[in-house]
């Protein structure tokens, strides 16, 4: 995109527009550039609930206040997120499942059966090792120049915990951080150039990682409940549901590690 039209959508008035169907909040300049919040204050004062008919990721609806969205949140009879809780659709012949995209009760299992495995007492038990990496990491960055804190500090402090939860080789622990961006990638995302590379590569993920997750202790005794389900639902083991079981303990596990970890640096003195 040229200087001049970044410049002109910059300093676009949401409010110069008709509030209709080609109302478009999605357009992804508007948060690269953090020109989002007229939009939606303008969406919350007129539209509240707010169809766009046209956009990037086809039709879609918009709800903007904090009661209507907990509306939708609570009403899973009403609305579900079977199928996907982003803009875009997944691949009917692809799909992800995990369990923040899914409806009671399978959500219910699933999130009765990670919990466990990322609660602060658990964690706790690996404060020292925690307490070491921070170290490391913070002692290991430049002085007096920039650096990419995201890289050097959240990813890799935050992957090396979870290669230490799945019991994974850490040597290879960057296939995490890659397999997490490839869950969401797309052909416009510079992760990947062809949806076929994708799929390769996240079938490569389901054969690395095993349904027993390795033999961490801490990680497979919080699974055994949900294999008994598997077992007691034999048909629904397929390599869909197996990716499913991975994922659901990954981001439970990333939003844990993230929590503890990356603030480790500001709570934790030596």
């Amino acid at each position: 995109m040229s200087e001049a039209v970044d410049n002109e959508k910059r300093n676009f008035d949401p409010y110069a527009i008709p509030m209709d169907g080609k109302f478009n909040v999605a357009d992804g300049f508007l948060f690269e550039a953090d020109e989002q919040w007229k939009w939606f204050e303008r969406l919350r004062n007129e539209a509240p609930v707010h169809f766009c008919e046209e956009s990037e990721y086809g039709p879609y609806w918009s709800v903007t206040k904090f009661e209507d969205i907990m509306h939708v949140d609570k009403n899973h009879g009403i609305y579900s997120s079977e199928g996907g809780i982003t803009i875009v659709d997944q691949d009917e012949d692809f799909p992800l499942p995990m369990f923040i995209a899914m409806d009671p009760p399978t959500h219910d299992v699933q999130r009765k059966t990670v919990s466990p495995v990322v609660a602060p007492m658990n964690l706790a038990k690996m404060e020292g090792l925690i307490r070491e990496r921070v170290c490391t990491i913070l002692d290991g960055l430049p002085v007096g120049e920039e650096f990419d804190w995201v890289n050097r500090v959240s990813i890799e402090l935050t992957t090396q915990m979870l290669a230490t939860l799945f019991d994974f080789p850490f040597e290879d622990r960057a296939k995490l951080t890659r397999w997490s961006d490839l869950a969401t990638a797309d052909e416009n995302s510079d992760i990947v150039e062809t949806e076929e590379q994708r799929r390769e590569e996240l079938m490569e993920c389901l054969e690395s990682i095993s349904v027993d997750f390795g033999k961490n202790e801490l990680v497979s005794r919080e699974m055994i409940s949900y294999r008994c389900w598997l077992t007691a639902n034999p048909r629904r083991i397929c390599w869909s549901v197996q990716l499913s079981i991975w994922a659901t303990l990954f981001c439970s596990s990333l939003v844990a590690t993230t929590q503890l970890g990356i603030l480790s640096p500001v709570v934790f003195s030596r």
